[in-house]
């Protein structure tokens, strides 16, 4: 069943993992100064890139957010997106917390995380989300590279946290989405969901070329990273309702 955003709100706000007992901060081996020292130095370029763009103040969004519920009424929205803003900086929060105690410098600027930003500050409402929504997409099989790939059991906890998060923010974003969806006609929704699906080939494409030594060490072709972040893309659509002729879509292997 479909959650209301105060549900949402009320699910972001509780959701805080970063601090369980589960996360031996203090007793989980390092990477660095051990034997798995030159695993550290592949996933930490990407790891560091992926730090810094779950980080975002978001005022763009949520000012966005709160005048789209006040112009079209609609409970809780404003307050669903900063608790989802803040659990999406407790993930980058965490994730500094691990780049730091293997001794690894925090990325202070990335030129394809300030595109994004770019955007985000310039854009209305949806096309935040579909920007924040094809980031989350490419994470999916980033996180799941990395937590297949690393040795660190730290590691590899905080990844399969950030996963199941990930799974419910595909969710909340279709359902905001969907508030855009359901008012467009046959046609025009066509060209929105065509024009997503080609923001998230070129991007995907563009993270892969970043950070392929990464992805190959992790045995994860550019087919299979492509094929995983259009499964979540597909999670988003089916919540947003509505039909749709979809175009640059991905089709599993063996369909014509």
């Amino acid at each position: 069943m479909t959650k209301l955003f105060p549900e949402w709100a009320q699910h972001f706000a509780s959701n805080d993992w970063t601090n369980s007992p589960e996360l031996a901060w203090e007793t989980a081996p390092r990477l660095s100064g051990s034997a798995s020292e030159s695993e550290l130095w592949v996933i930490a370029p990407a790891l560091a890139q992926f730090q810094l763009g779950e980080y975002a103040q978001g005022r763009s969004l949520l000012s966005r957010a709160a005048a789209f519920e006040a112009a079209h009424g609609i409970p809780g929205l404003a307050e669903a997106t900063r608790s989802f803003i803040q659990e999406e900086q407790r993930h980058s929060l965490v994730l500094g917390r691990f780049l730091a105690r293997e001794g690894v410098k925090l990325m202070e600027h990335d030129w394809t995380d300030a595109v994004f930003r770019w955007v985000r500050k310039r854009a209305g409402l949806e096309l935040i989300v579909t920007v924040l929504s094809t980031a989350e997409c490419i994470a999916v099989p980033y996180y799941s590279a990395l937590r297949d790939l690393t040795s660190s059991e730290l590691l590899r906890s905080i990844c399969q946290n950030i996963l199941r998060d990930e799974a419910l923010h595909l969710c909340y974003q279709g359902h905001v989405l969907a508030l855009f969806s359901r008012e467009r006609g046959f046609w025009a929704e066509s060209l929105a969901r065509t024009l997503h699906r080609m923001l998230l080939l070129g991007s995907g494409c563009l993270v892969y070329a970043q950070h392929a030594w990464f992805f190959r060490t992790a045995s994860m072709p550019l087919k299979k990273f492509l094929g995983r972040a259009f499964q979540s893309l597909a999670q988003i659509e089916q919540r947003t309702g509505g039909g749709a002729l979809v175009g640059f879509g991905w089709l599993p292997q063996g369909r014509a």
